[in-house]
């Protein structure tokens, strides 16, 4: 085997200086290959949108072999049809909707407003957070499936926490612990 890789390399070697390729042609061959193969390793591990770049790179890539080129373009587009795709919302407290919603995915921003547009997402589990006008951070754990397009996730701002009444003073509860039996008889027959 070793012996065929060096065999094909010194070959390679003798057909470049015959056809006058340059080095700088074989980086390109090289650059695209590598693209190639490394769009393929990101799109099967889940990470479509890295795969999508990369076998874009491919396609554009000058000295490009066409049969090369024309896989990453189909892997692309197949690529590019597994994306998901979310739209986020963010509504106030009466289900209005806000816009100045910072929106990030797994400590990464994706957002600074919602205009109601697709975002592209790599499937599986995502931590989304949303960085409300009002300061309020809201988060939305979210299974992302291949393929999917348009998913609404959507949070709404929850009021804020109502002040709760406040626990009489110890004067107070001491003054109603004084009071005789009688008054409190009295005002019991009194009510009735």
């Amino acid at each position: 085997m070793g012996t065929d890789l060096k065999l094909a390399a010194a070959r390679l070697v003798v057909l470049s200086s015959l056809l006058g390729i340059t080095r700088a042609a074989l980086a390109d061959v090289a650059a695209c290959v590598q693209a190639h193969s490394s769009g393929q390793r990101e799109a099967k591990a889940g990470r479509l949108k890295a795969a999508s770049e990369l076998f874009a790179s491919c396609v554009s890539q000058n000295g490009c072999p066409d049969a090369i080129r024309a896989e990453c373009a189909e892997l692309r587009k197949d690529t590019e049809r597994s994306i998901p795709t979310l739209i986020f919302a963010a509504l106030d407290e009466q289900g209005g909707d806000l816009i100045k919603v910072r929106v990030s995915a797994d400590h990464q921003v994706l957002t600074e407003t919602l205009d109601g547009r697709p975002i592209a997402v790599d499937p599986g589990q995502h931590h989304f957070t949303f960085e409300l006008p009002s300061g309020q951070v809201l988060a939305s754990h979210v299974l992302v499936r291949e393929g999917e397009k348009n998913r609404i996730v959507s949070v709404r701002a929850t009021p804020a926490p109502v002040s709760a009444a406040p626990e009489p003073s110890a004067e107070a509860s001491e003054t109603s612990r004084k009071l005789p039996m009688s008054f409190w008889v009295a005002s019991g027959v009194g009510a009735a």
